[in-house]
């Protein structure tokens, strides 16, 4: 406490000594219980109280979450967010669940939430594609695999884009945003029908290993079911004398027409 870099009093604006400070994990907060000698019996009993109550409250954590850039996990979440507007944001990232890889996506995410708030891009909409379930996506864009991760600052109306894989830190994600809507990026070009996310469940390993389902994004599903008409083969019976039974009773048929 003598030594500033460690004088947290200043930090967390204790004034109050002597004094225990309960600070809980994961919370904004923390508890101030003064000390007082008379009192010791009810001072513990605050803390075991305070603690009782901060263990009994569940914390979930998702794996690969955002709550401000959401998951573009189907056709009508990408046109909602990327292919109706003008402009947006699709950051690539291969979550596979691994501890490495989440910890990689948090950094990743907590960069570019950050540069999400400033002004210059508050109308432009962001969104992240998971790569592991929908490799073809980036594959159909001719995004290389070794570049994944990245961003992908879309043009839509021109088919456009500008691809970004270089260091995660505000600075340059700023840069490249900038030089992104000013038009001054290497963009590249894709048809709009390449443009899509096929209808697979990332949750079945299976279905992620799956081919390309070849589903266009502008396409509208309906859910209606077309019924597929069989034609019926007629079956050849042939008798002892090897005469085709069919064609005799086609010849009758045209007998009586006369």
């Amino acid at each position: 406490m003598n030594k500033p870099e460690l004088d947290n009093r200043k930090k967390y604006k204790i004034f109050n000594s002597p004094s225990i400070y309960l600070f809980f994990d994961r919370k904004d907060e923390y508890k101030t219980i003064m000390l007082q000698p008379s009192s010791i019996f009810e001072t513990i009993k605050s803390i075991a109280y305070s603690l009782d109550h901060y263990k009994n409250q569940k914390f979930v954590i998702k794996s690969f979450f955002s709550e401000f850039i959401p998951q573009i996990e189907d056709n009508f979440s990408l046109r909602k967010n990327c292919l109706d507007l003008n402009e947006c944001v699709l950051f690539l990232f291969n979550a596979k669940n691994e501890q490495a890889r989440i910890e990689e996506f948090d950094f990743m995410m907590r960069k570019l939430e950050n540069v999400r708030m400033k002004p210059f891009l508050e109308k432009i909409k962001f969104g992240w594609v998971n790569t592991t379930c929908h490799k073809d996506f980036y594959e159909r864009m001719d995004i290389k695999p070794e570049s994944v991760p990245g961003i992908v600052y879309l043009f839509p109306w021109r088919t456009a884009y500008a691809y970004y894989n270089n260091y995660f830190e505000d600075f340059p994600l700023t840069e490249f945003f900038e030089k992104a809507m000013q038009g001054r990026t290497e963009n590249k070009y894709t048809k709009r029908d390449n443009i899509y996310l096929s209808l697979r469940n990332c949750e079945e390993p299976e279905e992620i290993e799956s081919d390309d389902t070849g589903l266009d994004a502008n396409v509208e599903f309906k859910g209606e079911i077309q019924e597929v008409k069989t034609e019926k083969v007629a079956e050849i019976n042939l008798d002892n004398n090897n005469v085709d039974q069919n064609k005799n009773k086609d010849a009758e048929v045209k007998k009586t027409d006369l």
